[in-house]
């Protein structure tokens, strides 16, 4: 509905999402019949829904650091630090990066 507002009101916007771009390939893809597409429009059409979903992924994680660093008071002149610790937690723990930690006490991570 963005891009059908945008035309209503002379506004050039339009949304970029991973779900709503997927779902656009999906029904092109079937509509037009799977084996009638090129298989380097496919790929390029594949290549840009995953380059959609990764800046998706990586504006929010982005601006959720920035929060969470905000939040707990960390200033830019502390970000090399900061990554230091963190790329030391991730050596030690890389699957707390991926799934539900378990909670550790402080004296653990020295």
């Amino acid at each position: 509905m963005a891009g059908f507002f945008g035309k209503i009101f002379g506004v050039p916007f339009d949304i970029r999402h991973i779900t709503i771009s997927a779902a656009n390939t999906a029904i092109g893809v079937f509509g037009m019949g799977f084996h009638t597409i090129p298989v380097k429009e496919l790929l390029y059409t594949v290549f840009g829904v995953f380059s959609i979903g990764f800046l998706n992924f990586a504006v929010s994680f982005g601006l959720a650091f920035f929060v969470a660093v905000k939040s707990r008071g960390i200033h830019l002149k502390d970000y090399p630090e900061f990554i230091g610790i963190l790329w030391k937690y991730f050596k030690r723990f890389p699957k707390d990066f991926f799934k539900a930690p378990v909670l550790r006490e402080a004296r653990d991570l020295r």
